[in-house]
């Protein structure tokens, strides 16, 4: 069975990992990736088939007809992923796995007429009709969802979404997602702990809160500012925040975080590589994830989470999205900023 794997520009270790899982049976597995990728794929272990601008013009300028109808039909620009690539690509596969509403998910959908390939879409988004927010995303679900053959929702809230938009029950497989239970795990050296907590300049004798993930708003790493304001006078000087990852609002974190005279509080790391993390829980004493609830996207499946507790951590989160599944019963589960 040959099985294709589009994500867009997402391809990561974390989204790849089940499949490496699955390489030794008998399945030919091919992660496809694009010229703008985000993500280092450096240590994904399943083959890869790079896509390329120059070859998507090359491809696209050998049938310059069909080029032009298909620009056409797209009336808004940036809704295809390397389409003639693809085209060209995907003849003899059996199945096409993709993610949500998204790039990948239209030109697979569109290409589906010319082969027999089936169509897998893993599916994370916790709010019904999300994609009604956007117009791009609206013109994707209406000419692509129709096509799947299986959705697979990342968490019961995730199923219940899809329910709520009319997708076949029949059509629904729930998997959770899960972690390499090998690579995170307890520790019960003190060696790595004590390398990075050196490396980061954090005090070996604070209770050390953790967060990892993307530097966004509906993180609410506010959150973690705020509660540290109302322990300035009580708890706070036996606590340090380390804040892990990148993203749009690092800068204001830095810039709210210095207002508040906090520095010495909290230390943000920036972005740390994939192969790294499983250590970085280990330096922690407890693992947080304060997102908010935002009306046009919400936490879906948070691996944090299941990486943390896998290290053994424990865990305390917001009751937003797919945050309480992956907790369950193994940690604590707070209102949207109810941690402070």
């Amino acid at each position: 069975m040959k099985i294709a794997i589009i994500l867009d520009n997402n391809v990561s270790k974390v989204q790849t990992t089940i499949f490496e899982h699955l390489k030794s049976r008998d399945l030919n597995l091919k992660v496809f990736i694009g010229e703008r990728n985000k993500n280092d794929t450096s240590s994904i272990i399943l083959d890869k088939i790079y896509l390329t601008h120059r070859e998507e013009l090359v491809n696209a300028l050998s049938n310059p007809f069909k080029t032009i109808n298909r620009l056409l039909k797209n009336r808004l620009k940036k809704l295809d992923y390397y389409f003639f690539s693809l085209k060209k690509a995907l003849s003899d596969y059996d199945i096409v796995y993709t993610q949500d509403v998204s790039r990948s998910l239209y030109t697979i959908s569109s290409l589906k007429k010319f082969y027999n390939y089936k169509i897998i879409l893993r599916w994370w988004e916790t709010i019904p009709y999300k994609w009604l927010f956007n117009e791009r995303d609206t013109i994707i679900a209406k000419s692509s969802l129709k096509e799947v053959d299986i959705f697979i929702p990342a968490s019961q809230k995730a199923k219940k979404s899809l329910l709520l938009a009319g997708i076949d029950e029949s059509k629904i497989v729930h998997i959770y997602p899960a972690v390499d239970t090998q690579k995170f795990k307890p520790l019960s050296s003190n060696s790595i702990k004590d390398y990075y907590l050196e490396k980061f300049r954090i005090p070996k004798d604070k209770i050390i809160i953790l967060f990892v993930g993307r530097l966004v708003s509906h993180k609410s790493i506010f959150t973690l500012i705020w509660t540290a304001k109302n322990l300035e006078k009580t708890l706070l000087s036996k606590i340090h925040f380390v804040i892990v990852g990148d993203g749009w609002d690092k800068e204001l974190f830095k810039k709210i975080i210095k207002e508040m005279d906090l520095q010495k509080y909290f230390t943000l790391t920036g972005k740390i590589p994939y192969d790294e993390i499983q250590y970085i829980y280990q330096i922690s004493d407890i693992f947080v994830l304060p997102s908010t609830l935002k009306v046009d996207i919400q936490e879906q499946f948070p691996y944090a989470v299941l990486e943390a507790l896998s290290c053994g951590k424990p865990v305390i989160g917001s009751d937003v999205g797919g945050i309480p599944e992956a907790i369950g019963d193994a940690g604590i589960i707070c209102p949207p900023q109810g941690i402070i």
